[in-house]
């Protein structure tokens, strides 16, 4: 007869740190391949970025001297710090005392609950990794008096899931949450048709519009001014227009391009002339990119471009190593690009990187099952069961925001 406490042993064979880095391996690219770092502490870890060399160049000896006295090299020390994501998944007394006598129906109670936490926890991130910080993840089409929210662009249906609780508002990071916050429960996703189908009237939330953004209750403060309460991806890394002299991780990024990254309007051109020109824009200030990450369609129109010319690749991470996928190489500069198809790309977007650049900080692994205090789960306080949680706290860093460009198309 099983019982709690030969489940906790059971669990932590099961889900051992190499185990729970393999749960949705190869579903989110960039996440996978990113180079990680498990030893963030203290406030905040501090990510150096020079900026510009010294200025002391001359041919003559008397102003190399001048200049020296007055220049020298200038650098940025970003402070990462880490933001908080959350899981938590339960298991009912009742199934416990049902599976007891039966050790393999036992571990599938716990493998299906512990696996669904972790697969989204993990999705949750590999979202956020593209995005702004504000957990946006989605915008309204033309909202109505009915239970189906159509989605601006129905690849983002994606990144929603039933009894997900969704929130909206009118911009990304200047607007308070539509009604003080007010909720809607998903109660269904057509993934093909780019709709949601959620618990009340679409317009039941005051003031909705077409253009609105949703985020999931929890991730976005209902503020005018909203602080990032998730981590900055690559389109707070890498924004699409120049940032403001306002502070990111401790920066005043205005002071020099090289801060923020490059950025491309590709909206009129081919998808082949949108790579290449990102890459020449890359490499004008001296970078060079190893990746090119972008939603299932264009790299599908990308593919279809290319036509016999398409060259497939096993694609390899900033290390070398062989991630286990496939990718497409192009030429840009005489130099190979791997190109690699990633659902967490926004559709909109394709990301150029140098990814031995970027590193996923945290501290203490990545989507871990909290067991610190020797349990690895808890009996819960208000209901018949135990409850299993996942506690990360990372952020994403970049030692080279300009060698690295952010495509709009």
């Amino acid at each position: 007869m099983q019982d709690l406490t030969t489940y906790a042993g059971l669990l932590k064979t099961l889900y051992s740190k190499k185990k729970i880095e393999n749960i949705a391996l190869n579903e989110h690219p960039f996440l996978d391949m990113l180079k990680r770092d498990e030893s963030a502490s203290g406030d905040y870890t501090k990510q150096p970025v020079i900026y510009s060399n010294s200025a002391s160049f001359s041919n003559t000896f008397s102003q190399t001297k001048t200049n020296a006295g007055n220049a020298s090299t200038k650098s940025a020390g970003f402070l990462l710090q880490m933001k908080d994501s959350f899981g938590m998944c339960t298991v009912s007394d009742k199934v416990i005392q049902a599976s007891r006598n039966d050790e393999g129906a036992f571990i599938k109670a716990f493998k299906t609950e512990v696996d669904g936490m972790l697969y989204d926890v993990k999705a949750g991130l590999a979202a956020n990794l593209y995005r702004s910080g504000f957990g946006e993840l989605g915008r309204v089409s033309s909202p109505g008096a009915s239970t189906t929210l159509t989605l601006q662009t129905p690849e983002d249906a994606l990144n929603f899931a039933v009894d997900q609780v969704i929130v909206f508002a009118a911009s990304i990071d200047s607007d308070a949450l539509r009604d003080s916050g007010a909720s809607l429960t998903i109660e269904g996703v057509n993934y093909s048709a780019g709709t949601l189908t959620v618990s009340g009237n679409v317009t039941s939330i005051s003031g909705i519009t077409d253009g609105d953004y949703i985020f999931l209750k929890g991730t976005r403060e209902n503020s005018a001014t909203p602080t990032p309460i998730q981590m900055y991806g690559l389109e707070a890394w890498i924004p699409a227009s120049a940032p403001s002299s306002a502070s990111f991780n401790g920066v005043d990024r205005s002071v020099s391009s090289l801060l923020y990254g490059q950025s491309l309007d590709a909206s009129a051109m081919s998808i082949e002339q949108a790579l290449i020109e990102a890459a020449s824009k890359v490499y004008q200030v001296r970078g060079k990119l190893t990746h090119f990450f972008l939603n299932t369609n264009k790299f599908q129109e990308l593919v279809n471009a290319l036509g016999t010319k398409v060259q497939y690749v096993n694609v390899k991470d900033g290390k070398g190593v062989d991630v286990g996928f496939q990718g497409v190489r192009i030429a840009c500069g005489g130099k190979p690009i791997d190109v690699v198809m990633d659902p967490d790309c926004p559709n909109n977007r394709c990301f150029g990187v140098n990814l031995p650049m970027w590193t996923l900080w945290s501290m203490g692994p990545v989507a871990s099952i909290y067991d610190r205090d020797g349990n690895i789960s808890l009996r819960q306080a208000d209901d018949a069961g135990v409850e299993i949680r996942s506690y990360t706290y990372s952020q994403l860093g970049c030692a080279a925001p300009s060698h690295n460009i952010n495509i709009q198309f």
